[in-house]
Parts: C-alpha cells; structure tokens; sequence
C-alpha cells in the first residue's frame, strides 16, 4: 500500500538528545524559564514591533512609544525580560535576536493559536485501494489525504495554519503537496524539516516499531499494510525519527530510495519523475522491486528495482543510505546472483 506520513513523538523527553546549556540548568529548565520570559502581552508586543519595524535597531524610547506602554519603568522591566536570549542591547538600540525572531513566526505561523479544522475536499487522486477518488482534510494542524470510500489515510504531515490564508482549495493542495515532498526529501536525507536534527532509521517489522501516534490513526487494516514485510515481493516500510525534536516519518523502503540521486536518475531514464508524482502514488510506476537481506548484523539488504528492459541494484547498510547502485539489462541478472 502506498503512503507517506510524518508526525511527532509524543514519547519523546524534552530533555532526551537536547543540547545542554552552560548555565548548569537542564534543557527543560532554559526552555521552561525561556517560555516564562514570554508570559506578558506587552513582551509579545515589544517582539512583534521590532520585526515589523524597518529602521531597527530602536532607541528606548522610541520602541516605548511604538509598544504603546507610558510608564518608562514597567517597560524596562519587561524589556529586560527579553534581553540576551529574544531582544539585543545594541549601542545604536534595541534588535531582535534570531530566537526573538522564531516566536513571531511561530505566533504569525499560527502555530500556538489555530485551533480550526477545514472540512475534507476532493483532490486529483485515487485510492490504490479501492479506486475511489481521495480527499484532503485539515484537522489539528495536519493534513490527512484519506479515502471517504474506504475509509483509509494515505497520507499525513503537518501543515502551518498560515499557509491555509488567502488561498483557493485547488491551491491549498499544491502547497500541501509541494511542502510535504519537501519535508520527506529532507528526512530522506536525515535532516528533520522541522528543527534541522539528525536522526535514525528503523526497519518495520512489527507494530513495536510503529510510532504510537500512527498506531492510534490507523484501522486494523492499515496497521496490517504498514508492517507487511514481504522482501520477495518488495514491501518493507522504514520508519525515520529525529533524535531532536522526535519528528518522525514513514516510508515504503522503495519510496525511501528515489529520494537518491541515482536511484531517482534511473527512473527519469525510463519515464518516471520521481519529484513529480506524489510519494503516495509512487510504488504504481517503480516497476518489480525486490528485496534480499544479506546480513542481519549490522543490517545490509541488496534491493533490485526493474523497469522496462534495466534493472538497478541499489545496495543499502543500517542506515539506510544508499551506498553503491549498479545498472544492468533485465534479462541479464542480479549483480547478486
């Protein structure tokens, strides 16, 4: 069954693979005084001026009276609030640092405050399934492409809420569908699109190596599809998740591949864009795949992806990194036979 889906760890310890501060406080304790530093309207007003103000850096005054607050010292001792780790003391005034900077793309984004749903619409796209046509729907700040037939989710990613302003349903779509390749290039890459962290990727054989959100979205049925492991047939599913953030994402194994330039590159040659199709629907052009495991410890696997009249042999380690391929005619054999 094809399908994509990225989602977030919610077993993940805010403090697990986080990078320590100096100060001698935990991670959970920086972030905890970073987001206390922030609990007051007019700190949130004091950040949304400087970025939207074109002649930063502000003199005090100048960014009290923009601020809108009177009394010069309520507004020091806001402003020293945020100073060193969201505003900058500068000799030519106040600036915004990078971090400032993240929370008025997080408050713009609305990303702390979207809490509406958009109604499912039909998109250009069919269920491998049961070949009804599929939809998009908006739900909790993700987007789920789902099946109204069958009932089954193709595909899952999250969504800023800004992107759904000023845009029709048919463009709502293709930001959808352009960001969500973005996101599984990048973690086909490990990189997470979400907080740039390094990650691991995780082989599924059974549910245990399902992230427990995807567990809770799933029917049975669609639970039986992801941990299918059918190497002669091709099927395996490869789950990566960020060390960081706990961002994960679900691929089929051959879906995983075409983000590799020469794996990519072979398909191209023989008529498959692999950048255009949608990743849901890219198991229906890769051809026959097979996979062939030849050693368990450390894992090594050999997967031969035949299309037309050429067959590429693409030769992976545990990490799932394609680390040698080679092209040869159909009819002439695996290189591993």
């Amino acid at each position: 069954m094809s399908r994509n889906r990225v989602g977030e760890n919610p077993e993940k310890s805010i403090d697990e693979g986080a990078p320590k501060e100096g100060s001698g406080l935990s991670f959970s304790e920086t972030v905890a005084t970073a987001i206390a530093s922030l609990a007051s309207e007019t700190r949130l007003r004091i950040l949304l001026v400087l970025w939207d103000a074109q002649d930063r850096p502000l003199r005090f005054g100048e960014l009290r009276k923009r601020v809108g607050v009177a009394d010069p010292g309520q507004f020091r001792y806001h402003l020293r609030k945020l100073e060193d780790q969201f505003v900058r003391n500068t000799a030519e005034g106040y600036d915004i640092t990078n971090a400032g900077v993240n929370v008025v793309w997080a408050v713009r984004s609305g990303d702390l405050t979207w809490s509406g749903d958009v109604d499912p619409f039909p998109i250009d796209s069919v269920c491998p399934a049961c070949s009804a046509g599929l939809s998009l729907r908006y739900e909790e700040q993700m987007f789920f492409v789902i099946c109204p037939d069958c009932g089954r989710t193709h595909e899952m990613a999250p969504f800023h809420p800004s992107g759904l302003v000023g845009r029709t349903n048919r463009e709502i779509h293709a930001a959808f569908e352009r960001v969500s390749h973005g996101q599984f290039e990048l973690g086909a890459h490990d990189i997470c699109p979400r907080c740039y962290g390094t990650g691991s990727f995780t082989l599924v054989t059974d549910e245990n190596a399902v992230p427990t959100d995807l567990r809770e979205e799933l029917s049975a049925a669609e639970l039986a599809d992801l941990t299918r492991y059918d190497l002669q047939e091709g099927i395996a599913s490869v789950v990566w998740t960020c060390s960081q953030c706990g961002l994960w994402m679900e691929f089929p194994l051959a879906v995983l591949l075409c983000h590799r330039t020469a794996v990519a590159e072979f398909y191209r040659d023989h008529g498959v864009d692999v950048d255009a199709v949608p990743a849901r629907d890219l198991p229906n052009h890769l051809g026959d795949v097979a996979i062939t495991v030849t050693e368990l410890d450390p894992l090594s696997m050999l997967v031969t992806m035949t299309k037309d009249d050429e067959t590429l042999t693409v030769s992976i380690d545990g990490g799932f990194a394609g680390v040698a391929t080679e092209r040869t005619p159909a009819d002439y054999g695996s290189p591993a036979s």
